[in-house]
């Protein structure tokens, strides 16, 4: 029997020495079209076998068979029917049947009477080309994609204009050789104005070395590679990024599990898609809905989707783009990794810039302050300066204008008081003996004169003493002073 990967031993051996007592458990079949190594298929797997667990209350034993396993140039097909319905004899039929791939579905159409004609049957993961233009049984069904080689070629040529020479890498087995026929027909539009290089036929060296010597204008548009010339199989993630390090031309494909293994884009198929729409329609099976009732919608190729980090290596601007692209694996700049380091750095300095600046500012405020103080107190000893000067000058004009007063009483007004005083006693001698009531008003004329006089000596002494003359003002006024406390 052909060679079978150990975990599916191990998965089928354990699903079929379950306990009896376990009736709730249901059994699906996987028919995978190829070993591991598929990231399509490997990646299809691993989400159905997800959302089943997530979305059935009871335990769901999923046993996998492969179609088409590795070190056979064809296909053991009778061989493989004859193991899957000994591994079945005598036990319980599944409850559902999934197949993974186009090899796989078109085993499962072609030998599904021998194997379990009455088990409800989901060709799923499958490309539309291989479902016998869509008729099936009442207990069948598909979850199937429609690739468009042709369309994925008009992107590259939208992305890279100036191309003349496509790549095309497809493997030399039956699928490779499936696919190159079905392109030829489709590429058949694009005439002369675009050269096609097939992979199918090269080794895994030679085409290795072909894809580093690709004439300039040139593009790779990466469809399967289920074997090479020599019979030998490789992992596809192996194959992808071999051929990106490689390649002088990048390298496009239609899978979206296929991006980030060195594809550049292109319009892919939702891998996650389909195998969430298969999961969902196997747990409406499992639930008791007829597998013809259940129509899902054929998954076409998503928006171009692109790898940055390709896009950077071909110098390809995300601005020449067409419209609607999506790019995935974008690396974070610096501001996205260091975002809040940033922010919290930048405000710490922005707090410690405002205090700083606030404390130059208090600075320079309080020294302005302190000028101004300064000069204040400076324009308040000149005025106090001022102030005393003009109160000295002052108090000097008020004493020379005493002075002045004092001299004209004493000098002026009292001499002729003196004259005066010297005139009426003059009189009184010239007057007779007789005139007694004359002598007598002459006497009180002469006294009233000299007392006038002295009262006049007296204020002009008041005014300007003679002291000041001698003692200065300043000490002339306390003598003065003292003198007048003490009368």
């Amino acid at each position: 029997y052909p060679r079978v990967g150990w975990s599916l031993w191990c998965a089928f051996a354990i699903a079929l020495v379950a306990s009896p007592a376990q009736a709730a458990v249901r059994h699906v079949v996987l028919l995978q079209s190829f070993e591991r190594g598929s990231l399509v298929l490997d990646r299809f797997t691993a989400l159905l076998r997800v959302h089943l667990d997530e979305g059935w209350d009871e335990p769901v034993n999923v046993t996998e068979f492969v179609v088409n396993p590795a070190g056979f140039s064809d296909s053991p097909e009778e061989a493989i029917v004859e193991y899957v319905r000994s591994a079945f004899a005598g036990r319980p039929k599944p409850h559902m049947v999934v197949t993974s791939g186009g090899p796989a579905a078109a085993f499962a159409q072609k030998y599904r009477t021998q194997l379990f004609p009455d088990s409800p049957t989901i060709y799923a993961a499958v490309d539309q080309r291989f479902l016998r233009n869509g008729t099936f049984g009442d207990n069948e069904t598909s979850v199937a994609a429609a690739n468009d080689p042709a369309g994925s070629i008009s992107e590259i040529l939208r992305v890279l204009p100036a191309t003349e020479t496509v790549f095309i890498v497809v493997g030399s087995g039956e699928l490779g050789k499936f696919w190159r026929q079905e392109f030829e027909g489709e590429f058949a539009r694009f005439g002369p104005l675009v050269h096609f290089i097939w992979a199918e036929g090269m080794s895994y060296g030679e085409l290795l070395r072909r894809v580093s010597t690709l004439p300039p204008r040139s593009a790779i548009f990466f469809n399967s590679f289920d074997i090479d010339g020599e019979g030998a199989t490789y992992p596809v993630e192996r194959v992808l990024t071999d051929i990106s390090a490689r390649a002088d031309a990048p390298v496009f494909a239609a899978q979206s599990a296929e991006l980030g293994y060195g594809v550049l884009g292109g319009k892919m198929i939702s891998i996650e898609n389909i195998a969430r729409t298969t999961a969902d329609a196997a747990l409406q099976i499992l639930g008791g809905t007829s597998p013809r009732s259940i129509k899902t919608a054929i998954e076409a190729p998503g928006p171009l989707t692109f790898d940055w980090r390709q896009l950077q290596r071909w110098g390809i601007r995300e601005a020449s783009l067409p419209v609607g692209s999506v790019v995935l694996f974008r690396e974070p700049s610096v501001w996205d990794r260091y975002k809040w380091i940033i922010i919290g750095s930048a405000s710490a300095l922005f707090a410690q810039t405002a205090l700083i600046a606030a404390l130059l500012v208090n600075r320079a405020r309080r020294r302005r302050a302190e000028q101004s103080l300064q000069e204040h107190v400076a324009d308040l000893r000149t005025a106090r300066t001022s102030l005393s000067h003009l109160s000295g000058r002052l108090m000097e004009a008020q004493e020379q204008e005493r002075a002045r007063l004092a001299r004209e009483l004493h000098d002026d007004v009292s001499q002729r008081m003196s004259f005066l005083a010297m005139d009426v006693a003059r009189l009184r001698e010239v007057l007779t003996d007789d005139t007694a009531a004359a002598q007598e008003q002459a006497l009180e004329l002469q006294e009233d004169v000299i007392a006038l006089g002295r009262d006049i000596q007296g204020i002009s002494h008041r005014l300007h003493s003679s002291k000041i003359q001698v003692l200065g003002l300043r000490a002339a006024g306390i003598y003065l002073g003292l003198s007048e406390r003490t009368a």
